[in-house]
Parts: structure tokens; sequence; C-alpha cells
């Protein structure tokens, strides 16, 4: 069931306790317009690391498996879109989410902006986006605080929320790009509060639903770590592409961007199919916040790069063509090590899999010192990550992805 209405905005009162806190008060809005829908608890993760009771007092609030649920947003109309819109198939909105609610029985979390993260407060739509077949979704994330502190874990970490809308019938929902859309248009939905402490999924109530034969979840991890396997490659390539060239051919990295951005793309699009495929069939997914991932995995192989181009003389073209020759060596394995782990989520074989990681390991470690030798023969002095780190690096990194999809 959904509900829309639009209404003026105006100024919310914020306590003096809340400021002390570092809440933001919103600013006057010109119109917002707020969107309901209800739901069902699909899962209830919690983390390894999280206190013991953790399960026991979320049941006790009402949130388990099969526990109805409603998230409420709304969204400041007139927020304009990012001034990179056009490099990609999507649009983002900063700071155009102005409430979001999730409420589970007698536990509720609510949009929560500590000063300095006002920007994790985003929308991101994406109307007609081609691919294997067009599609259109609608993600919305922001940081979130609780009713109840459960999944927040110690501070100052705050849990996210995030609501994820999809359609892959032939884009039938989003009729433009724009921050208000028809959440009933949608094929799929779900929407996620997630901390250090663990997780709750929850189905909503758009589409057609679901129905025919359960799955289990490594269903979807495979399926999401095969995405993992292309983007982190993909995302490596650019980076690689980046570190030959001149800095003259990209003098503030916009290439790069949008080089990564599109692969970043592609990535929450297949996240969405697989959390739609496993969804239809019964079953659920541990990745439901693409955005979030994506971003995480970017960043941590942006710094593999920045590390790789320790010393590098930009005006040096051997200098720099050795750095790129690093990455793609490093891509490689990624590709390897993660397609090992989803063949392995399937049917886990920890002997089998050690085996091909270390395999893996092997061949980087080899081409990497190969080539820095080589390099050094020549005069050119390498000072980033010698091959041992990089490959333990790249292969923690892969290690990590595999345990947020639950492989």
């Amino acid at each position: 069931m959904t509900s829309t209405t639009r209404r003026p905005s105006r100024r919310l009162a914020v306590s003096f306790v809340l400021a002390l806190l570092g809440a933001v008060a919103p600013a006057v809005r010109a119109e917002e317009v707020q969107t309901s829908l209800t739901g069902e608890v699909l899962t209830v993760s919690i983390a390894g690391g999280a206190p013991a009771g953790t399960q026991a007092d979320l049941a006790a609030l009402g949130v388990v498996a099969g526990a109805s649920a409603t998230v409420t947003w709304r969204v400041e109309s007139t927020t304009p879109p990012e001034a990179e819109e056009g490099i990609l198939p999507y649009t983002f909105y900063r700071q155009g989410i102005t409430h979001m609610v999730l409420q589970i029985g007698s536990y509720s979390t609510e949009l929560f902006l500590p000063v300095g993260f006002e920007d994790l407060n985003v929308v991101q739509v994406g109307d007609n986006v081609p691919g294997p077949s067009v599609s259109d979704s609608y993600l919305m994330s922001t940081p979130a605080t609780e009713s109840a502190r459960l999944l927040h874990g110690a501070a100052p970490g705050w849990p996210t929320m995030s609501v994820s809308l999809f359609d892959f019938t032939g884009a039938n929902a989003s009729t433009d790009d724009g921050i208000v859309q028809d959440a009933t248009k949608y094929q799929l939905g779900n929407a996620v509060i997630g901390g250090v402490n663990g997780s709750i999924n929850v189905v909503l109530d758009v589409g057609k639903g679901g129905g025919g034969k359960g799955v289990g979840p490594e269903f979807c991890a495979k399926k999401q770590l095969l995405a993992a396997k292309v983007y982190g490659r993909k995302a490596l390539l650019c980076l690689a592409k980046s570190a030959q060239q001149p800095t003259k051919k990209d003098p503030l990295g916009d290439k790069l961007d949008a080089c990564l951005d599109k692969a970043a793309a592609q990535f929450e699009l297949k996240i969405g199919k697989a959390i739609f495929k496993a969804t239809k069939k019964g079953g659920s997914c541990a990745v439901t916040d693409p955005i979030t991932l994506g971003t995480e995995l970017r960043d941590a192989l942006a710094q593999v790069a920045e590390d790789v181009g320790t010393g590098v003389d930009p005006d040096d073209t051997p200098d720099r063509a050795l750095r790129a020759k690093i990455l793609r060596a490093a891509g490689a394995q990624w590709t390897r090590d993660v397609a090992a782990y989803a063949k392995d989520v399937m049917k886990p074989s920890p002997a089998k899999l050690a085996k091909k990681l270390d395999a893996s390991r092997a061949v980087v470690e080899k081409q990497i010192q190969r080539a820095v030798d080589k390099a050094q023969k020549k005069g050119i002095l390498y000072g980033g990550p010698d091959a041992e780190t990089l490959a333990d690096t790249i292969r923690t990194l892969a290690e990590e992805v595999a345990t947020a999809a639950g492989g």
C-alpha cells in the first residue's frame, strides 16, 4: 500500500539538546513530496561482533522476519541535481531527503544528519538506463538514528537507512530523471537499515511481488560477487589509464571520474538485478545498498592507486607506464580472487578456495616484481608498495567484499 501527498514546507524547530548533538536544522523548503510504503521484514542479520542478545532485543521490539513495516520519506522537489548531470545515465541529488522514518513494531529509525555528513543524504535516479534491458531505478540513502540503539554500535558511527526501487520490465517507472517519482510504478523495492551490529532488510509492497521456488542466500551472493568482480577490474583499469597519462591529459581528473562513475553505475544496476531475481524466487541478499558498497570499494581501489603512485615522476613516461602496469596486474588478481569467492559460495571448499587464492597471489607477485626489476635496470626507482604487500591488499579487499555479499 502506498500514499503520496504534497504539502508546503515549514521551518522545523530544533532543541538545544539536539543542537549539542550535532543535528542539522533543515532550511525552509519550497515544496516537499511525501511517500509511504508498507512492507515485510525479509531478514534480520546480526554481525559477528554485535553484543550478545542483540537479536533477542530486536525481537522483543517486534523486529523479526515476517513482521509488518512502514517506510515514509519526504523529498524536496526543488533540490537541484549535481553539476555533473549528463556524464552518467544517472542523476544525483544531495541533501534532497528532508524526512525518512522506518517503523517496525515498536522499533523505528529516523533520518539524522550530523554536522559534516550532510552530503551522505543522497538520491540517485536512473531513467531509461541502457544495458541488457532498459531499466529505471530510484535509490535513497542517508545516515540515521534508532529509537533503540541496537545496530548503531559505538559512537561516533551512525547506521545507514536506504530505500531502493527498481524496474526491469522496460523502463515503465521513471518518466524523467527528477527527484520526485511514483514509487508504485516500480517492480521491486526494499528498505534497509544497517550498522556495525547488523542490518534489517524489508521487502516493500510495490510491483507484482515475488513467488516461485525459494533459493538460498548463496544465489544472490554469487551474482553480486560477479558484479563486484567486473566493477573492481574496470575501476582498476580506469585508474591504470589515468596513471599512464601525463597530467595535462586530464588535469582536473574529470575523465577519470567519468570512467569510474560509469563502472559504478553498471555495478549498481547489476546489484539491483541480483536483488530482484533473488527476491522474486523468495530468496534474500546480504548487499541491499549498492551505493554504499560501490563507494567503499571505489575509495579502497583509489587508495591502492595512490599508494602505487608513490614517488612517481609525472614527467617520466616509462615511470608512469610502470605504475599503470602494476595496477593492471592488480586488476587481474582482483578478477581471479573475486571469481574464486563467487564459485566457492555455491559449493564451499576452503581447501580449493585457498589453493586458487594462493595461485592468484603467486602470479601477481611474479608479474609485479618482474616489472619493477626491469624498470630498475633502466634507472626507474619504484617507491610504492612491494609485490607482496600489494597482493595482500587486493586479497584482503576481495575477502571483505565476499564477506559483505554473504560469501
